[in-house]
């Protein structure tokens, strides 16, 4: 985190929407691997992917960017069962089989322990999905500083899911891929 001249350090505030906000100084995040999953074969996320590219500016491991729920499952496969090292999903809800290949995938991030960005048009798609609703989003059209707060914040405040004992849901990434 890069600090101030007087020695202070940014601090994340969330506020009453689904924004995270971050106070002055921005959070500046560097050394971080960035996976995007979108629908590659639209154009709508074409700036959000130059921001994307900035917001690792700098970095060893750049933004990764794959137009399939299928990639995106096998990138997150390996942060569970080989360790490697995924430090933000940012997922759009356009991904087909839209929306349930984002749902999907950003169920299965937060319980590898990847924080989870979603980008969306609207979030009426996951009214049904408590654990996802709240995460923070961008729109595909948001600014430099918007991606560079929200994916900030996202990192800086992120708490993994953690599976109840019992649970039947089937989060070991072996379904994930199914059906797309």
């Amino acid at each position: 985190m890069k600090t101030p001249s007087d020695g202070s350090k940014g601090q994340v505030k969330v506020s009453s929407g689904l924004h995270p906000r971050v106070s002055e100084p921005s959070i500046v995040v560097q050394n971080r691997a960035v996976l995007f999953a979108h629908d590659a074969t639209q154009t709508t996320c074409a700036g959000l992917i130059e921001h994307l590219h900035r917001f690792t500016q700098g970095s060893i491991r750049p933004v990764s960017i794959v137009g399939s729920a299928q990639s995106a499952a096998e990138q997150l496969r390996l942060v569970e069962r080989a360790g490697a090292a995924i430090d933000l999903a940012v997922l759009c809800l356009d991904l087909p089989p839209a929306p349930n290949a984002c749902i999907r995938l950003a169920t299965y991030s937060l319980q590898v322990g990847v924080p989870v960005v979603l980008v969306t048009r609207s979030m009426h798609w996951l009214m049904h999905h408590p654990r996802l609703s709240g995460l923070p989003w961008l729109r595909p059209d948001a600014t430099r500083a918007q991606v560079e707060q929200t994916l900030g914040a996202a990192i800086a405040t992120f708490a993994p899911l953690h599976r109840e004992e019992g649970a039947d849901d089937d989060l070991s990434g072996d379904r994930v891929s199914v059906g797309f």
